[in-house]
């Protein structure tokens, strides 16, 4: 959505992202509202934070990303068969 999160490490299991990065990590309902007023005051930080989530997000889960990561799987295997 190019929107910047704000997430539980829960919340982010399993994902590829950097907290500071791609996300803004909050465990706990003080650091919750802490990163939520850094968004609302930094506009760059918050810009920042969508624009590279964004990019991830495309370059890893898109449906080209997945096509692509099928079309290797298959050639593969029809690699390996051979």
């Amino acid at each position: 959505m190019g929107l910047p999160v704000v997430s539980t490490t829960l919340g982010v299991e399993g994902l590829p992202v950097r907290d500071g990065e791609h996300f803004l990590k909050a465990d706990a309902a003080r650091d919750f509202a802490d990163a939520a007023l850094r968004l609302i005051e930094a506009p760059a930080l918050r810009d920042d934070l969508a624009r590279k989530a964004r990019r991830l997000v495309e370059e890893t889960h898109s449906q080209q990303a997945a096509a692509a990561a099928f079309e290797r799987n298959c050639l593969a295997i029809l690699a390996a068969a051979r």
